[in-house]
């Protein structure tokens, strides 16, 4: 081979090397551009590690929720709404990993993969977001946890809307406590119980059993279930909170009969009700918009007789996503069908 034709290959591999180069670049800048733009040593957006320049976020109402004074981040001007509110929103640092702030914080700084955040620098303005929460009702759902820890939502089970989302423990975002990070009553406050948080669900899961005895038991409304106050197996039992006697199927609903449903759930089998469960979105992964919501989880695979009762009426290992229940109440409701739920409206 003469020395042109090595020259010749050996340009051809480096023109080569130079365009997949290219393309590689050209890929990563799609792919995270939008996370360069919006990382926190960017200047024209935070400022001592607090987002400052970002568009102004309303609730349903056009009730003002957070917006930039002097690139500085200020919230509601009600106390109490900013408490409410808060998890929803999300704090200026980021601390809340799936408040607005966070997950949303491309579309606040007006972020495009064409000009990047030129705006936001140039006007000193990003994109507003309206969101479909109604700041009063939070306030108002807030109030009624006092101090409990816990959540509360609403869902407009016709539009898919979350209306209400509140999580406790909170905190005022614009008067920080000194002492967040170390005092008990505080515990899990950066988490936002209703999208992360997971818990048994106890009798709300009886709906799901129902579900799987209409599907798979053909004469379940003919059905008389006996309740002494306990449903013996022989590897143990299942406790009823009352003796309901003999009741049929809507009756054992109404009721909230454990032992009937435990002998539903028994009768059912691993299979078929692990199969309602995983139609129903058990073990699945979904989102509220951008927002990844923590998995409700259903296994009996290792269950026998007592444990399958017991999952049957919402225990046993069973854990749910109060957004997820919520969606399948609103189903219910809705004659079997719910939309996807959004909190971004605009």
């Amino acid at each position: 081979m003469n020395k042109a034709t090595k020259r010749g290959y050996s340009l051809y591999f480096l023109i080569f090397a130079f365009l997949a180069g290219v393309g590689i670049l050209i890929y990563s800048f799609i792919i995270h551009g939008q996370t360069w733009a919006t990382n926190r040593a960017n200047k024209h957006i935070y400022n001592s590690g607090q987002i400052a320049a970002a568009g102004t976020i309303y609730d349903r109402n056009g009730e003002l929720l957070a917006k930039t004074v002097d690139s500085v981040r200020k919230f509601s001007e009600d106390q109490t709404v900013r408490k409410a509110t808060l998890h929803v929103v999300g704090d200026s640092a980021g601390f809340i990993s799936t408040g607005i702030h966070s997950v949303y914080k491309s579309q606040l700084t007006g972020y495009s993969l064409i000009d990047g955040v030129y705006k936001l620098k140039e006007y000193g303005m990003g994109n507003d977001i309206k969101l479909t929460i109604d700041a009063q009702a939070c306030k108002a759902a807030y109030k009624a946890l006092g101090s409990y820890k816990g959540t509360i939502g609403v869902l407009n089970y016709k539009s898919g809307e979350i209306l209400c989302m509140v999580s406790t423990p909170t905190y005022d975002p614009e008067n920080t406590p000194d002492d967040i990070d170390n005092e008990e009553k505080y515990e899990g406050v950066y988490l936002n119980r209703f999208i992360s948080g997971v818990y048994t669900p106890g009798s709300t899961f009886k709906i799901i059993t129902a579900a799987s005895a209409i599907e798979n038991i053909p004469d379940i409304f003919s059905r008389i279930f006996t309740c002494e106050g306990k449903h013996k197996t022989p590897y143990g039992e299942i406790k009823c909170r009352s003796v309901h006697g003999k009741v049929n199927f809507e009756e054992a609903l109404n009721e909230s009969c454990n032992s009937a449903f435990a002998q539903i759930a028994i009768e059912l089998g691993t299979e078929r009700l692990t199969q309602t469960a995983s139609f129903l979105g058990f073990n699945s992964a979904s989102k509220l918009g951008s927002i990844v919501v923590a998995k409700s989880t259903f296994n009996v695979e290792k269950a026998n007789d007592c444990d399958l009762g017991w999952a049957g009426i919402g225990q046993y290992t069973t854990l749910v996503n109060p957004i997820h229940m919520m969606l399948i109440l609103g189903a219910v409701a809705n004659g079997g069908e719910c939309p996807e739920p959004y909190i971004v409206d605009s």
